[in-house]
């Protein structure tokens, strides 16, 4: 499970560096707005769920290590359970 976490780091951190559009989805503020600890969005793909919530994160005032995107669709998380 370690390695798991390490990986979605890995993959998170790749994410952050990709380049984002200057616009913002309806969606945007009430996400930055939440005040909830954790956040599922769900979606079609395609609609810009993955933008919508890598530029929240880009936003939050949190430290660089203090933020975590994780998509259950990767491959390294085939046979992990969302409970573990």
């Amino acid at each position: 499970m370690q390695n798991t976490l390490q990986n979605a780091i890995r993959f998170y951190r790749l994410k952050q560096n990709q380049t984002l559009p200057s616009y913002q989805r309806f969606l945007y503020k009430d996400l930055y707005a939440s005040p909830a600890k954790i956040t599922g969005v769900y979606g079609a793909r395609g609609v810009g769920k993955t933008t919508v919530l890598l530029q929240v994160l880009k936003d939050l005032d949190f430290n660089y290590d203090e933020k975590l995107y994780i998509s259950c669709d990767q491959p390294m998380f085939y046979d992990v359970s969302l409970f573990d």
